[in-house]
């Protein structure tokens, strides 16, 4: 039997089989990047809530105050720093606070920390110019008498971290301006994704695994149809072979039947000839004719 449609089939079967697992890799991938783009927009809808929180505790007026002035009142200044430590704890957040921007510089107001692992309040204090990627934004946001929606950006501090950072600017026609800022430590973030692609990879290989049992019993159906097709083909060809056989007996009979009609019918003709020698010889002694060869005895 050829091996043609055996080919065949492995060949659909790869060809299946390929299809299934590039669905169950394009599926996974698709769910990831959903679910990347959801904690991300979770992430940053954090920050941005957070900006417009530290603008609420910290106020404009007390933070034009700190930015006019230059000096605290340490009870109110400790307080809001209180209040905005709460804050961000409470949120899960490194830090918020106010900034702001006077004579082409970024410098901190007020701050409050989150809490163990984040920015320490002691490390950001009243004057304290804003780490690179803070104080550009602050500065990209200034512009005179113009009030901005929130900003975010990403920025590799060399003592905390990656740190993805949102900030709100109220400017003023003069060229200051106030920022609110909130900022987070992206190592949570990227553990979420982390753990999320971990998930996404064992729900792939789940899916692939699935596909064992269906190719098992696949390969059984088709090793049993295999099996039941050789035997109808041994069982065909064994029928051809006795019908051969037959016929080769039946043609060896029909062979026999004209070698004996062959000598049967010689035999008669000499036995009429020899019933005429009789008949002659009978004659020539005057005796009847034993033998009518005109009819066969």
């Amino acid at each position: 039997m050829s091996n043609q449609p055996v080919k065949r089939r492995l060949g659909r079967f790869a060809l299946a089989a390929a299809i299934y697992a590039a669905g169950v890799v394009a599926f996974t991938s698709w769910t990831y990047y959903a679910h990347r783009a959801t904690l991300l927009d979770h992430f940053d809808t954090s920050l941005k809530n957070a900006t417009f929180a530290a603008r609420e505790i910290v106020g404009d007026d007390y933070a034009e105050s700190l930015m006019l002035v230059g000096s605290t009142n340490s009870a109110a200044y400790a307080t809001c720093q209180k209040q905005l430590g709460r804050f961000a704890h409470n949120c899960g957040v490194s830090a918020v606070g106010a900034a702001a921007r006077k004579g082409g510089q970024a410098f901190s107001l007020v701050a409050g920390s989150g809490g163990d692992g984040a920015i320490p309040e002691a490390d950001i204090e009243l004057g304290d110019p804003l780490p690179g990627a803070m104080a550009n934004m602050v500065l990209d946001m200034a512009t005179a008498s113009d009030t901005h929606g929130v900003a975010f950006a990403t920025t590799d501090h060399p003592g905390y971290g990656v740190l993805r950072v949102a900030a709100f600017f109220r400017g003023k026609p003069d060229g200051t301006g106030l920022a609110f800022i909130g900022a987070k430590e992206m190592g949570s973030l990227h553990s979420m994704l982390k753990r999320q692609a971990l998930n996404e990879i064992a729900s792939g290989a789940l899916l692939l695994l699935l596909a064992i049992p269906l190719v098992v019993l696949y390969n059984s159906a088709q090793r049993r149809a295999s099996q039941e097709l050789a035997k109808l083909n041994k069982r065909l060809e064994q029928d051809v072979e006795d019908q051969k056989a037959h016929a080769e007996e039946l043609n060896d009979a029909i062979h026999d039947l004209e070698r004996f009609n062959a000598v049967t019918a010689g035999r008669e003709t000499r036995i009429i000839e020899l019933k005429g020698e009789v008949n002659d010889l009978l004659g020539q002694l005057n005796r009847n004719k034993r033998y009518n060869i005109d009819k066969t005895d």
